[in-house]
């Protein structure tokens, strides 16, 4: 009896020494790290959270950065960086704050990076704003086997005004200010809205005349307002080329027409499987 518990303890000793030596010669895994430089003329001290996107190396070159119809595809790590003067330098963890998975872990092949400098944190709002700092986009082979090195170089310029050149539609646009009574209520201090109305052509000129208009803005696009065809006055309006969202939609939902029917609306029917 005691021998044959002897062996059974020898036998979970020699299991238990493999397991021990075996995690010592792996080791723990190899955290994958990219070097980030402030190499702009134009910027002095600078902060923000810096943010590392890594994509498959297809599609636009120019540019890396999340797939909002794919979003597991790119990976996107973080870091606060609290002050950075130009000529410094900063390593970036790409297995530490990431999104979906630690770099590491990612399957060998050809990858394209890109850094970005969020000056104002409102990249989960804005996407690239006005100010940021971009790196040029690199090509990299994974598993990394040395630490890859990035330059913030590029600053996001202020887009154009789009009503420069239009007095038309400057003429026709009317501030709104309104207090909200709901978010009045909800805050317990007096909430001011203000906005402006954008009016059809001759709106003063037909006071009579009604313009139906449905639409909605996106609270992570601030810049894109969503407006249906059938919403617009004007019936000669050319059917849309493109179904957005259509990739995306729950798996209950069928669109068994995509374009204007015969009452000018885009028809949708849904139905439960």
């Amino acid at each position: 009896m005691k021998c044959g518990l002897f062996s059974v303890l020898l036998w979970l000793f020699a299991c238990f020494t493999c397991a021990i030596n075996a995690q010592v010669s792996s080791g723990p895994s190899q955290h994958t790290f990219f070097h980030v430089t402030l190499d702009n003329p134009t910027s002095g001290s600078v902060s923000g959270r810096l943010l590392l996107f890594i994509a498959p190396a297809t599609g636009d070159s120019t540019s890396v950065d999340v797939d909002i119809m794919a979003p597991a595809s790119v990976y996107v790590a973080a870091k606060e960086v609290p002050h950075l003067e130009r000529g410094e330098s900063i390593d970036i963890d790409a297995d530490d704050l990431v999104f979906p998975s630690p770099f590491s872990t990612a399957p060998a092949g050809e990858y394209r990076v890109q850094a970005v400098l969020d000056i104002h944190h409102s990249y989960n709002y804005d996407g690239r704003a006005p100010g940021d700092l971009l790196s040029a986009p690199i090509s990299i082979h994974a598993p990394l086997t040395v630490a890859p090195t990035m330059a913030l170089s590029q600053v996001v310029p202020e887009p154009p005004d789009a009503l420069a050149n239009r007095p038309e539609v400057v003429a026709a646009l009317k501030p709104l200010n309104l207090i909200s009574p709901s978010l009045t209520q909800f805050w317990g201090r007096q909430m001011l809205m203000r906005g402006w109305v954008l009016l059809p052509p001759d709106y003063d000129v037909h006071p009579r005349q009604k313009y139906p208009t449905v639409y909605f803005t996106h609270d992570r696009m601030t810049d894109m307002i969503a407006v249906p065809v059938g919403a617009f006055a004007d019936p000669t309006f050319p059917p849309p080329q493109v179904a957005v969202y259509s990739v995306r939609r729950h798996p209950w939902i069928a669109i068994v027409n995509v374009g204007i029917g015969s009452s000018g609306r885009l028809v949708i029917s849904s139905s439960r499987h």
